[in-house]
């Protein structure tokens, strides 16, 4: 993070106040005429809306292209490649032992 460029902290305050509102309104951290409360908001919602806010800010700023980085390039039979094919077909979320078909009479 120390080698960012500005720009990816340009998202990473964006997407953080972004977050604040689109969090902050619906919960009425953030007083407004459209949500109301019944109940105050706890001590700590404030610290986990902000905590949240910067973690959503850091996570998009990873998906900033910097200047000059390429895409990896992935091959076909390469690594990554299998785990794609593998999470598309559905082999990355495997059935219990129960469900099986094999253990499952009938």
């Amino acid at each position: 993070m120390t080698t960012w460029p500005g720009r990816r902290w340009g998202v990473v305050t964006i997407t953080a106040l972004v977050t604040v509102v689109v969090v902050g309104v619906p919960t009425v951290l953030i007083p407004n005429p459209w949500f109301g409360r019944q109940v105050e908001p706890t001590w700590w919602a404030w610290p986990v809306l902000v905590v949240t806010a910067v973690l959503s800010g850091l996570v998009t700023a990873t998906y900033v292209r910097t200047a000059g980085l390429q895409s990896p390039a992935v091959t076909l039979g390469s690594p990554t490649d299998q785990s794609r094919r593998s999470l598309v077909g559905g082999e990355a979320c495997p059935l219990p032992a129960a469900r099986r078909s094999a253990d499952v009479p009938g």
